[in-house]
């Protein structure tokens, strides 16, 4: 099948042997690397997801904050505390 004169990937397979089995070998290490840079990209994923819920509950939060102040402010000035009347009321 592979001649000494014929190589699959050159220099991929260095101290390797040549063959069947060599292949296989060097292929198996390739599906392992492959399969942690996987489980890397899948963890990072998971953490970014979960950092942003967590940055779009604090966003929520901040504009609730602020509906809540800007309602604060439409109802009109603060009482004044002598008369219990609204600051500029007759």
């Amino acid at each position: 099948m592979f001649s000494a004169s014929h190589r699959l990937l050159p220099g991929r397979l260095s101290g390797y042997e040549e063959g069947p089995e060599a292949l296989t070998e060097f292929l198996l290490l390739e599906v392992k690397k492959l399969q942690e840079q996987l489980r890397n990209a899948r963890l990072c994923e998971r953490r970014l997801s979960k950092r942003c819920r967590a940055e779009g509950k604090a966003h929520d939060h901040r504009y609730e904050r602020l509906q809540l102040e800007s309602l604060d402010f439409t109802s009109g000035p603060p009482a004044d505390p002598g008369t219990r009347k609204p600051a500029g009321a007759p």
